[in-house]
């Protein structure tokens, strides 16, 4: 890949700063970090690689949009990203089905910028809120999927499965027991 000499967009911009706060830490010793300020930065870093999922989603969902695969000869987004980055097909489908999911999972996708979702997490709630029958209110498929955003607060990705396989218990009880 080559590295954009003059970016002029502020996403790209900011994605050169951050790669830029990296590379001064990179010989970082972190030895002299006591246990508390380990376990927030590990914390926090946690919390910005999920803000920095949220970003990379935001542009690949863009990147179909501008037809960057096409213009370059490659039959999909994921096989262009998974050969341009070195990623398996695997990781650059899972990403560009977290990207499509984003763009109409609003609050998932509020929540995966501010840090409060975990990738995993998110894919869970947008897969959970998509299982759902079309009949479903709309209404209460929305309320659905803030009561998961909500919940995420409290459980893993492993969790919220379990909650979003009892959503139509919940939202549409009639539907689930037919």
């Amino acid at each position: 890949m080559t590295a954009q000499t003059h970016p002029r967009h502020q996403v790209s911009r900011a994605v050169t700063q951050l790669e830029a706060a990296l590379d001064d830490v990179a010989d970082a010793s972190v030895w002299s970090m006591d246990a508390e300020e380990t376990a927030q930065t590990l914390i926090h870093l946690t919390q910005v690689a999920a803000r920095v999922a949220e970003l990379e989603a935001r542009v690949a969902a863009h990147a179909t949009t501008v037809e960057v695969a096409e213009r370059v000869g490659a039959t999909s987004l994921k096989s262009w990203w998974a050969h341009a980055t070195r990623q398996t097909h695997h990781q650059a489908s899972a990403k560009t089905r977290l990207a499509a999911g984003l763009e109409h999972h609003h609050p998932v996708r509020d929540a995966l910028t501010a840090g409060d979702l975990l990738v995993d997490q998110a894919a869970v709630i947008i897969a959970a809120v998509e299982a759902l029958p079309d009949g479903v209110d709309p209404l209460l498929v929305q309320e659905a999927e803030r009561h998961l955003v909500r919940e995420a607060a409290h459980f893993d990705a492993l969790g919220l499965r379990n909650l979003g396989n009892g959503l139509l218990h919940v939202v549409d009880p009639d539907a689930a027991d037919a």
